[in-house]
C-alpha cells in the first residue's frame, strides 16, 4: 500500500510539473545514444540514468533527430535539448515527458523496497515499515523520484549496492557476491559519486574480515572486494556496449572510452566555481555551512529527530553497530565530502544519505519499550506524513518547519531546492482562470512557455533570453501590467545583476504558483493620466534609461519600446515618441535624411563609458517630408514568374503585404552606391496590424532568365515590438558587378515570415483581391548612375 501510494503521488505530481532545467538535457542525450550511439554529448556523467528515461520512448514512432541542427554538430548538449524537445519534437513533446519520468518512479521504488529490507533484515517488520514510511512519504525522494536528472538513479544504485554487499558481508555466498558485484557495477554507470562505494567497501571488509578470522578473514573479504570489482568493471563495460577505443584529451585506449571522457570532463568541472545562492548572497564557489543548513531546513523534521533516535538504538547496542558499518560509514564519508566541495546547488546532491537516514530512523523501534516512547514515535511517523500530503504536489519547494515553510525557502536556498523551472502548467491554469491574454516574464527554466500556450513579453532571466538587448524592464520603473518572476531570478541567483528585481522583493507578491514563480500587479506609476510613451531604441536596453529621463521628459512608466538596428533600419512609433541609440551608432543615410540635433533632448553614458542620447522622434516632422519628397511611389506586378514588359501592370502605392506592413514608398540612394557595385535601395513602411512572428523583407534583382543576381533579405527591427501605426525605414544593400548590373530587368519586393518562410500576398489598400507575393521597383541605377 505504501509502495502504491507513493506512485500514485509520483504520477500525479508530474502530470502537474513542466521539464526542469535539466531534464531535457539529459533525456535528449539519452535518447539520441540509445538510436545511434553517437558519444559526442557530454553531461559530466555515465549514461546508464540517460538511457534508461529514454527507453519508453522509444515507443513513440513519430520522435525526430535534429542531426542538422548546429548543437549537435557543435556538441553542444544545451542547444541541440532544445532543438530536439521544443523544436522537431514539440507535438509530442508532453508524451516524451510522461514516459522519459515512468523509469525512474520505477528505480524509486525499488530503492523503497530496499529500504524496508535493510531496515526490517537489522530488526523486524515494524523497523521497516517505518524506515520505508519515512522514505515514501519524504517530499525531497517524492520531488526527484518524477523528474528525469541522475540523482534518484546514483542514490537508488548507490543504496542498493550497500545493501548488497552488506548481506554478503554478513553471510558470504557466492550469489550474494555477485548480485553485489553487478549492483556495484550499476551504481558505477549510474553516476561517479557511487565511486565512494570503494574505499566505504574495503573499510568495511577489512573490518569485519578482521573481526571473524584475523589475517584469514581479512584477506579473503579484500579479495572477494577485488573480485566484486572486476564484476563491477565488466557491467559497466557491457552499459557501453562493450566499446573499446581512444580516450579523447586521454590518447589511452581503454574499455568503454565514453565513460572515461565524461569523468575526464568531470574533473575540470569540479575545479569551476560556479555561481550559487545562499542565506541571500549570490557568491561563486562553496561553502561548508550550505549543506548543513540544507539538510536541517529540507529534510522533514520527524526524520532528523528519529534519525538521531536511531543513531541512539545502534550505539545502544554496540554488539550490532559495527557489523553493519556500511550502514553508517557511507551517509558519513559522503556528506563529509558534500561539505568540502564547490558545488552548492541544491540537497540533491546530499541525495544518497537519505535512504541511509531512513533506514537508522527504522531502529528507533529498539527504545520503544515504553508506552509514552511508541506514542512518541507514532506521533513523529504522522507529522511526517502530515507535511508530505501538505506540500503536494509542489515537493520540490518542500521546506520544513525550521525554515518557515516554502514561501520562505528563497531566504535560504532556491535552485533545484525551490525553483527548477518545475511550474509552467500551473500558471497557465492560473492566467486562464484570471483571464490574464499576457504577462511580463522573467523564466527560470529552459522549458519554452509558449509550450503551455503562455504569451508573455520576456524580462532579464536566466538562461537569458535570445535578444537580452530587447527585454521588457526598467529596474526603477517597470512597465504597468501582470509580471510573472521565477523564484530563482527574483533574488537574483544566476542574474548577472543580483539586484535586477529588487523594487518587487520590497512589494507584496498578488499570487504564487506552486511556490516557484510569484505574480505581480504593477500600476502606472509617475502622473497616472500621462500619455504612454513610445520610445524607439538602438543597442540601448530599456533598463538602461536613466531615471531622470524617466521623470522629466516621460512622467510616466507606461512605456512602449521598440528595438531595431540603427545601423540599417529606423522605426518612427506613432504617437507621443522618443528615441534613443549610441551617439555614433547611426547610419550616415538615416543622419542625412532623418535625423535633426535640434531634436536631440538628452544625452548620459553607459556603465561601459559609451555616449547615449535622446531624442524626441515625431513622425510628422522626420519621416513624411522626406517620403514625399525623395521616395517613388508606383509599383508593378505581374502574374508570372518571369515578368515582361507585355505582362506588367503599375500600381500605386501604398500596397498591403498580408494586412500586415503596407509599403507607401521606397527610393534609391544613387549616391549611396559603393565602389564594390553595392546599391542602396531605402524602403518605406507602416505598421497595419500587430505582428506575432519574425518577418523579413527581400529584395532580388532578376535577371530576363528569371536568375537571382543579388538579393539582401532582412528587417532589423524586432517585428514583435511594433505597434500598429508604427512607421519603419529599412535599408537594402545588393552588390552587383557592373556585369551583373547590366543584366537586371527587374527588382522584386516581398515580405516572408522567417519560421515558415511563408510569402504574405500583396493586396491593394480597400481591397481582398490578392495581386500576388511581390512587387516590382522601378528605377534601378544602372552603374553610370554611380
Amino acid at each position: 500500500m505504501l509502495l502504491l501510494l507513493m506512485f500514485a503521488r509520483e504520477l500525479h505530481s508530474a502530470r502537474c510539473a513542466s521539464y526542469t532545467y535539466d531534464e531535457s538535457y539529459y533525456l535528449s542525450r539519452g535518447y539520441t545514444y540509445l538510436k545511434i550511439g553517437d558519444t559526442r554529448l557530454k553531461l559530466r556523467h555515465p549514461i546508464l540514468m540517460d538511457t534508461l528515461a529514454a527507453l519508453p520512448v522509444l515507443l513513440e514512432p513519430d520522435i525526430q533527430l535534429p542531426l542538422d541542427d548546429p548543437g549537435w554538430i557543435e556538441g553542444d548538449f544545451h542547444r541541440y535539448a532544445d532543438a530536439f524537445m521544443w523544436r522537431a519534437n514539440a507535438l509530442v513533446a508532453d508524451r516524451i515527458v510522461f514516459l522519459s519520468r515512468l523509469p525512474i518512479m520505477a528505480l524509486s521504488i525499488v530503492m523503497a523496497a530496499g529500504v524496508f529490507r535493510w531496515a526490517w533484515m537489522r530488526y523486524d517488520l515494524s523497523a521497516g515499515l517505518l524506515a520505508m514510511g519515512l522514505y515514501t512519504f519524504d517530499p525531497n525522494i517524492l520531488a526527484h523520484s518524477r523528474l528525469v536528472t541522475p540523482d534518484i538513479g546514483q542514490t537508488t544504485f548507490i543504496f542498493l549496492a550497500a545493501l548488497a554487499w552488506q548481506r554478503y558481508l554478513k553471510t558470504p555466498h557466492w550469489k550474494k557476491w555477485l548480485l553485489a558485484g553487478c549492483v556495484l557495477g550499476l551504481a558505477q554507470a549510474a553516476g561517479f559519486p557511487a565511486l565512494i562505494l570503494l574505499p566505504v567497501f574495503a573499510i568495511a571488509s577489512a573490518i569485519r574480515g578482521w573481526a571473524v578470522g584475523g589475517w584469514r578473514g581479512f584477506l579473503r573479504l579484500e579479495g572477494a572486494l577485488l573480485g566484486a570489482g572486476i564484476v563491477c568493471a565488466f557491467v559497466v563495460w557491457g552499459v557501453y556496449s562493450f566499446s573499446f577505443g581512444p580516450v579523447a584529451g586521454l590518447g589511452w585506449r581503454l574499455p568503454a572510452p565514453y565513460y572515461w571522457e565524461e569523468f575526464l570532463d568531470l574533473l575540470k568541472r569540479l575545479n569551476r566555481r560556479d555561481l550559487a545562492y545562499f542565506l541571500g548572497e549570490v557568491y561563486r564557489g562553496g561553502k561548508p555551512l550550505f549543506f548543513v543548513v540544507v539538510l536541517l531546513l529540507k529534510t522533514p523534521l520527524p526524520t532528523l529527530l528519529l534519525t538521531l533516535c536511531g543513531v541512539v538504538a545502534l550505539l545502544w547496542h554496540r554488539r550490532t553497530y559495527m557489523r553493519d558499518i556500511v550502514l553508517w560509514l557511507l551517509p558519513l564519508l559522503y556528506y563529509g565530502n558534500a561539505l568540502r566541495t564547490q558545488l552548492n546547488i541544491g540537497y540533491r546532491h546530499i541525495l544518497p544519505i537519505l535512504p541511509f537516514l531512513c533506514v537508522i530512523a527504522g531502529q528507533t523501534v529498539l527504545l520503544c519499550t515504553l508506552r509514552w516512547r511508541k506514542l512518541a514515535c507514532a506521533g513523529l511517523g504522522i507529522w511526517s506524513i502530515v507535511a508530505s500530503l501538505s506540500i503536494h504536489p509542489f515537493y520540490l519547494a518542500y521546506f520544513n518547519e525550521l525554515a518557515g515553510g516554502p514561501l520562505n525557502g528563497s531566504k535560504y536556498v532556491v535552485v533545484s531546492d525551490l525553483d527548477w523551472g518545475q511550474d509552467l502548467p500551473g500558471l497557465h491554469d492560473y492566467l486562464k482562470a484570471q483571464a490574464i491574454d499576457e504577462v511580463y516574464m522573467s523564466w527560470f527554466g529552459t522549458t519554452p512557455p509558449e509550450h503551455y500556450a503562455i504569451h508573455y513579453k520576456p524580462l532579464p532571466a536566466w538562461p537569458p533570453p535570445d535578444y537580452p538587448m530587447r527585454t521588457y524592464f526598467h529596474p526603477q520603473y517597470p512597465l504597468p501590467g501582470v509580471y510573472a518572476i521565477s523564484a530563482a531570478n527574483l533574488v537574483g541567483a544566476r542574474l548577472e545583476d543580483p539586484a535586477t528585481f529588487a523594487w518587487f522583493r520590497q512589494r507584496p507578491y498578488e499570487a504564487h504558483i506552486g511556490y516557484s514563480i510569484f505574480l505581480y500587479r504593477v500600476p502606472r506609476l509617475l502622473d497616472q493620466d500621462a500619455e504612454p510613451v513610445n520610445i524607439a531604441l538602438a543597442d540601448v536596453p530599456l533598463a538602461a534609461l536613466p531615471v531622470t529621463t524617466i521623470e522629466t521628459y516621460f512622467h510616466t512608466n507606461a512605456m512602449r519600446p521598440r528595438w531595431f538596428d540603427a545601423r540599417h533600419a529606423l522605426v518612427f512609433p506613432a504617437g507621443r515618441a522618443f528615441m534613443a541609440l549610441k551617439a555614433d551608432g547611426l547610419a550616415p543615410i538615416f543622419a542625412e535624411r532623418f535625423v535633426l540635433k535640434e531634436n536631440l533632448i538628452g544625452a548620459w553614458q553607459d556603465a561601459w563609458g559609451k555616449q547615449n542620447e535622446l531624442y524626441h522622434w515625431e513622425q510628422t516632422a522626420a519621416l513624411w517630408p522626406t517620403v514625399q519628397r525623395e521616395a517613388h511611389t508606383t509599383v508593378f506586378i505581374s502574374p508570372i514568374l518571369i515578368p515582361t514588359p507585355e505582362t506588367v501592370a503599375t500600381i500605386t502605392l501604398p500596397v498591403l503585404f498580408g494586412e500586415t506592413l503596407s509599403l507607401f514608398g521606397y527610393e534609391w540612394a544613387d549616391g549611396q552606391s559603393q565602389e564594390d557595385g553595392a546599391r542602396i535601395l531605402l524602403s518605406y513602411w507602416r505598421v497595419r496590424e500587430p505582428l506575432d512572428a519574425p518577418l523579413a523583407i527581400f529584395v532580388h534583382a532578376i535577371g530576363a532568365d528569371g536568375s537571382i543576381s543579388g538579393q539582401d533579405d532582412r528587417l532589423d527591427v524586432a517585428s514583435a515590438s511594433l505597434y500598429p501605426g508604427d512607421g519603419i525605414v529599412q535599408v537594402h544593400r545588393m552588390s552587383l558587378s557592373e556585369t551583373q548590373s547590366e543584366k537586371v530587368l527587374w527588382v522584386q519586393m516581398g515580405v516572408y515570415r522567417q519560421d515558415t518562410m511563408a510569402r504574405f500576398p500583396v493586396l491593394k489598400e480597400n481591397s481582398t483581391d490578392v495581386l500576388g507575393d511581390r512587387v516590382l521597383l522601378e528605377g534601378f541605377p544602372r552603374a553610370s548612375h554611380r
